[in-house]
């Protein structure tokens, strides 16, 4: 498995997915996912409604992006609520394989086991 860290704008990232996080206590979507949402069509509002996504710890969602947006897929993960820390872990499982992500303000750790 292979990841990246860029700092381009998620709607120009080329990738196989391409993954957003959203707080669970964010009253709107972040730009991010604003700006991915209106490249697919609203097509990422209407997948996370209808799966009544919160933004709870672990809570994913991911639709495919038509060719829409240079990624394949869009993944949105659920971080939670903000902590005054600032440092959010998430994992992913699927098909028995855990990805970890880990980071404050300052660094990123993402690990596939």
């Amino acid at each position: 498995m292979d990841l990246a860290l860029e700092t381009r704008k998620p709607a120009d990232a080329r990738a196989d997915v391409l993954v957003l996080g959203r707080y669970a206590d964010d009253r709107r979507p972040p730009a991010e996912i604003t700006a991915v949402d209106r490249a697919l069509d609203g097509l990422l509002t209407r997948a996370l409604a209808s799966e009544k996504f919160e933004g709870k710890p672990g809570q994913i969602s991911y639709v495919h992006t038509g060719g829409k947006l240079p990624a394949e897929r869009v993944l949105v993960v659920g971080l939670g609520p903000h902590r005054r820390d600032g440092r959010r872990i998430i994992e992913v499982r699927r098909d028995g394989a855990l990805l970890s992500y880990v980071w404050d303000r300052r660094s990123v750790l993402a690990s596939a086991k």
